[in-house]
């Protein structure tokens, strides 16, 4: 600390210090550090050298302009508060931000070829913002009643909806969603002050009844669903059901924001830094565009017969589990969902006896018929019930005496009550004998059957009676019956007779086509049963890919080698010689087995036909299911070649 302490520190030079300690009162700090009135005066003198004596009239001009501005800025002030202070303030008041959405496009949907099957189109939108309104009420009538002659509806509904939460609101009402193109123009021609067309993208779907089921459709968003950490506005559109909904996350975009300060005319005066909208993910699937439309239209034709209530078809690749074709026939249209039908049409939907929205190819469980005995001859053969040479003379009919009175004996019906002669478990599957399986599927005599346990051991490692996991809802798991439920549920036991109708798919067996088509993929891959799916990859907007599909087993390893050629062989057999020959007119070798399934009390049969190709290099494995459409062979086994020369044809 220098001798005149902090505040007035003068050593040479320090002018800015100088400057800040007036004159008389830097003296008397000086005073009071000398010892006479002499040495005052001498240091005063002395300090009159260093500190120059100030001339403050050299600041008036300074202290004049400070003053001047002073009663400007007041002046502004006064006026601004007393004499425009109202004006001010109303304005002020009438002036708000409003917030206008920028709603994102939702993702597209392609097939597995680049080819748009669900996409988007823009549609007119009536909307109002009722804070925008004019204050007359007779002109606010006024437009209402102009309004409601273009939209073909009556004034009183017009003003019910706009003034429903009062005229204070600065949200958009919708009034009317997807107006035609003629009364759009009119709106944008003509000012009805606080009413506007916004134009809003929806979905349009290419395939339309063709691929509804797997496809779904969207739906407006519901009160929870707003209610929900989505982020959802409630002009958004959500799945409602098939694709739309399983990748909701994926599909949907995110709504982007504007905000614009406007005044009470509903003039914008200023627009804050917008929050840009992010389209949704596209998501390409493992569907064949082409192929699909065939397989419905196929079906179609089918249900043209008159016992032939509905159908579906499932086209898969072996190799990976990825749904080439998945068609459910009948069908809906997606587009006439999201563009609203009406209480009657939707009744009309739900009451229809032939249940197009019931996606028959994953959730219709059907008795499976003779395709079943792919899994029985697989069972038989890994237990070393019969090899590949050991035969049953197929006289037609079984017969069992009774264990409690010889004179009473069942009769057992195969498919051809003539008889199919002598065959080996290659011959069976060709001719599709049930005597064979009777025999080894249920025992006869000293033969030991594989019995219902252990073929039910084996429809587990088919996943029979499992859901397989696509990526849709709504899938049914299907059922095999034991003794334990036939007793608990029907109050039944357990015969042999059972036992012989589970082992041709017949009793109490069912499978969804889905799963028919699974194990007719696990011989052809060599005996691994994939998760089934319908995405391919997920992409952004510029095709940088987000995520892809790994295939994924749910069971493998079902059967030794030699099993798995010897049912190969069978399956080959049922085409070249069998039940299928018309699939030798295929441009490529098939496998297959036909199927006829009875039901409604033994009166109706359902047509089956599943398959793999080419025989050599399976690539695909094909399920047919015509719902009365009777012998696989003539109803199921025409659409699955069908299938299978367009398919190879367009390679």
């Amino acid at each position: 600390m220098d001798y005149f302490g902090n505040k007035y520190d003068l050593l040479p030079g320090d002018d800015k210090r100088r400057k800040m300690a007036g004159e008389n009162d830097f003296i008397e700090s000086w005073k009071g550090y000398m010892s006479s009135e002499d040495e005052v005066l001498k240091n005063q003198k002395d300090i009159a050298q260093i500190v120059p004596e100030r001339n403050f009239a050299n600041l008036n001009w300074l202290y004049g302009v400070t003053l001047l501005i002073c009663l400007v800025l007041g002046g502004r002030m006064w006026q601004l508060q007393i004499v425009k202070g109202a004006e001010s303030l109303e304005r002020a008041e009438g002036n708000m931000i409003h917030v206008k959405t920028n709603y994102a496009p939702r993702g597209v949907i392609y097939d597995r070829n680049g080819q748009i099957l669900a996409g988007n189109k823009s549609r007119y939108d009536l909307k109002v913002i009722p804070a925008m309104l004019p204050d007359d009420n007779n002109q606010r009538l006024d437009n209402y009643n102009e309004i409601a002659k273009i939209l073909g509806t009556e004034s009183s509904q017009i003003r019910d909806d706009t003034e429903k939460d009062g005229l204070q609101v600065w949200d958009e009402v919708v009034l009317q969603e997807n107006l035609d193109r003629e009364a759009a123009l009119v709106f944008k021609t003509h000012s009805f002050p606080g009413f506007f067309i916004e134009n809003v993208s929806m979905r349009d779907y290419v395939c339309d009844e063709q691929c509804s089921h797997f496809l779904g459709y969207t739906g407006k968003v519901s009160e929870d669903e707003l209610a929900s950490s989505k982020n959802y506005q409630p002009i958004d559109q959500v799945g409602r059901s098939g694709l739309e909904s399983f990748y909701e996350d994926e599909l949907r975009g995110e709504n982007g924001a504007e905000y614009r300060v406007v005044d009470a005319t509903g003039q914008v005066i200023n627009v804050l830094t917008p929050r840009e909208s992010a389209a949704g993910y596209n998501v390409v699937t493992t569907i064949d565009f082409d192929l699909q439309q065939l397989a419905y239209q196929e079906l179609m034709q089918e249900l043209e017969r008159s016992e032939v209530t509905g159908g579906a078809v499932v086209v898969s690749d072996p190799a990976s589990g990825e749904i080439i074709t998945l068609a459910s026939a009948p069908s809906f249209s997606s587009n006439q969902m999201i563009g609203g039908l009406s209480a009657d049409e939707y009744e009309q939907l739900l009451n229809n006896e032939k249940l197009p929205l019931f996606n028959r190819a994953i959730s219709g469980e059907y008795p499976p018929g003779s395709t079943f005995k792919i899994v029985t001859a697989t069972g038989i053969l890994e237990e070393g019930l019969a090899d590949r040479y050991d035969t049953v003379n197929d006289e037609g009919v079984l017969r069992i005496q009774n264990i409690y009175d010889p004179d009473i004996v069942y009769l057992f019906y195969s498919w051809d009550r003539s008889g199919l002669g002598v065959v080996d478990v290659v011959g069976a599957l060709k001719k599709s004998s049930d005597i064979y399986f009777f025999v080894f599927g249920g025992g006869y005599e000293d033969t030991e059957g594989l019995g219902i346990d252990r073929l039910n051991n084996y429809a587990e490692k088919f996943m029979l009676s499992n859901t397989l996991g696509i990526d849709l809802s709504g899938e049914r798991a299907g059922f095999i019956p034991t003794p334990e439920w036939k007793l608990n549920v029907i109050g039944e036991e357990w015969y042999l007779g059972d036992d012989y109708n589970a082992a041709i798919g017949q009793g109490d067996i069912l499978a969804t086509p889905l799963q028919v088509n699974a194990y007719t993929a696990a011989i052809a891959n060599g005996g691994a049963i994939y998760r089934p799916h319908l995405l391919q990859k997920i992409v952004d907007s510029q095709g940088s890919e987000i995520m892809i599909f790994q295939p994924t087993k749910a069971k493998d390893n079902i059967m030794s080698e030699e099993t798995l050629n010897i049912i190969r062989e069978g399956m080959r057999a049922v085409v070249t010689d069998g039940t299928a020959k018309l699939l030798n007119e295929a441009v490529v070798p098939v496998a297959g087995k036909t199927g006829t399934a009875q039901y409604a009390n033994n009166e109706k049969e359902h047509a089956w036909f599943t398959c793999y190709a080419p025989y050599d290099n399976p690539q695909i494995a094909v399920t047919v299911l015509v719902e009365g459409g009777g012998e696989g062979s003539s109803a199921a086994a025409p659409i699955a070649l069908n299938l299978i020369n367009q398919y190879f044809s367009e390679e």
